[in-house]
């Protein structure tokens, strides 16, 4: 199982289906979860303090599901999931940094993950997107959408990079493989396409 990780607007939907497709895998969009069946969706962005651990954990949930079904049923195949479960990581540990939530809940979030979703990953190899703030701030406006507009600006994207960082320490003190693609590593056409020599990344 490859992971795809990265910031908001990084590039992580757009290569994940160009990994797939170098690599004649299965996609897993796990992310679309946000935006499509996320009971705590409206709730969370109309107050984010009261819901965000319950949308974190939900989301968590469901993504341990799906991936957990995907290696069941995809046993034999690889498979390259856009972001999802690791990601929830990572965003959750940025709305701790952020004053979201509260260490206590933070501490309670680190420990079922650990319990549950880790070791889903203890052969997989991570693909870390890696852009500055200001990329991603001037992909986020382009794309328009409204949630991300009011919510994502630069101080939670930095936290967000914080988390991440953390992410990626773990993984690795797991013995998981990350791989790093930094903007300079991944170049935008004019399609708006990533091209990377992922031959150089992942043999």
């Amino acid at each position: 199982m490859i992971t795809v990780i990265g910031n908001i607007g990084s590039g992580k939907t757009t290569l994940t289906p160009i990994i797939a497709k170098r690599l004649k895998a299965k996609t897993v969009m796990a992310d679309n979860l946000f935006q499509t069946v996320d009971p705590f969706r409206e709730l969370y962005l109309k107050d984010l303090k009261r819901w965000a651990l319950a949308n974190e954990l939900w989301l968590t949930l469901e993504r341990v599901i799906l991936v957990k079904k995907y290696l069941r049923t995809h046993k034999d195949k690889k498979l390259v999931v856009d972001s999802g479960l690791l990601m929830s990581w990572a965003y959750t540990h940025g709305h701790y940094l952020s004053g979201i939530i509260t260490k206590d809940e933070w501490q309670l979030y680190r420990r079922l993950f650990d319990r549950v979703a880790i070791g889903l990953f203890t052969s997989s190899v991570v693909v870390a997107l890696e852009c500055s703030v200001e990329t991603l701030m001037k992909r986020i406006k382009k794309r328009g959408r409204q949630f991300e507009l009011e919510y994502y600006n630069p101080v939670y994207l930095r936290c967000i990079d914080k988390g991440l960082a953390k992410l990626k320490e773990k993984l690795k003190r797991k013995g998981i493989r990350v791989v790093s693609i930094n903007e300079e590593a991944a170049m935008m056409n004019g399609k708006g396409e990533v091209e990377v020599n992922l031959a150089n990344y992942l043999k």
